[in-house]
């Protein structure tokens, strides 16, 4: 190990530890206001029998998008990074408001269909135009040849509104996402520390220095690790609070941002290979339904609901799928090993 790496992988642990600690103390007041607002989630008809967290705080992963927000500035200052940080940044406020404007729509005390906020294609279109947005910046550098700057465009959509929506799938279960986004941020932060910069590839960030992008993205990773930890004080079985929306849609399109900026997004698919079991699930569960007449491939649907109606505990299911998320992280980290990246 390099003297370098050594640095960046102690920087990884001490800035986790750090914002895990700030996020714990920013988390517990939050969870009080929401409580005394009755901001409370609705719980959907048609989902699993949960009837008991009916009303549990939500959004409370605002707390934790602060602490990331900040330290994530102080990176910037420290590394140079300042146009990758302020890219990650807006991707993830983008999508924290379309989540927030979703939770709010969807409370327990004001949703006209129980527990739901945005419809679906309304929400898929607004990702997809704030995707759009972000992955401007990342195809400019290709403008002189059209075909990777297409297929550039289209892999930095499919990983930004793929992302987003499996982290917001897997958000059903107490502890779940948050535990699943830390093993993948450490996974995604350990494979750019060890690959290192990336001067040439399909997807760069154009005004940025490779260098600075391959100090700050282990650095960052770390931070959101540490947050995602300290949420889980509150977010663990029996849940004090849900992460809502908001955060779990911010934390996908962080997660997708990093990889893209830092040539890892080709190791994305393994190292989130849950957030695509979950996604599949869906979409699988609608098509057979559709195609049959209502007839469904799965008990339920997102994946982990159809483990609970089989007969699983909740927390049974969610140590097993944190236990494919370490394992997908561990190969997504070998790989990068084993192959270059972003070419």
């Amino acid at each position: 190990m390099t003297d370098q790496l050594a640095r960046t992988l102690a920087g990884m642990v001490v800035l986790g530890v750090a914002a895990g600690l700030m996020t714990v103390v920013t988390t517990r007041p939050l969870v009080s206001l929401l409580r005394s607002r009755q901001i409370g989630k609705a719980i959907r008809v048609d989902g699993p029998a949960h009837a008991e967290k009916e009303g549990t705080p939500t959004m409370g992963g605002l707390a934790a998008l602060g602490v990331i927000a900040v330290l994530a500035l102080t990176i910037a200052w420290w590394t140079g990074a300042v146009t990758q940080v302020l890219l990650v940044l807006a991707c993830a406020g983008a999508f924290a408001v379309l989540g927030m404007v979703d939770d709010l729509a969807g409370l327990a005390r004001t949703s006209h269909e129980h527990g739901v906020g945005l419809t679906a294609r309304r929400m898929f279109a607004l990702q997809v135009l704030v995707a759009l947005a972000v992955c401007v910046p990342l195809v400019m550098p290709l403008t002189g040849d059209p075909v990777r700057m297409i297929a550039a465009l289209l892999i930095g959509l499919l990983a930004i509104v793929g992302t987003v929506n499996g982290v917001n799938m897997s958000d059903g279960l107490d502890g779940l996402a948050a535990g699943l986004l830390a093993l993948a941020f450490a996974a995604i932060g350990v494979a750019a520390a060890l690959s290192g910069p990336h001067h040439e590839h399909l997807l760069s960030l154009a005004g940025a220095s490779p260098e600075a992008t391959a100090r700050s993205t282990p650095l960052l990773s770390g931070v959101v690790v540490g947050a995602c930890l300290g949420f889980l004080v509150f977010n663990r079985h029996p849940a004090r609070v849900f992460m809502g929306n908001v955060t779990s849609m911010a934390l996908g399109a962080t997660l997708a941002v990093l990889s893209l900026t830092s040539g890892t997004w080709p190791l994305l698919p393994v190292i989130g290979a849950v957030f695509v079991a979950e996604v599949v699930s869906v979409i699988v569960q609608v098509v057979v339904f559709k195609r049959t007449g209502g007839r469904r491939f799965f008990r339920m649907a997102p994946l982990h609901h159809h483990y609970e109606a089989l007969g699983w505990p909740e927390t049974l299911v969610v140590k097993r799928f944190w236990i494919a998320g370490a394992l997908a992280g561990l190969a997504g980290v070998a790989l990068s090993l084993l192959s270059p990246l972003g070419t």
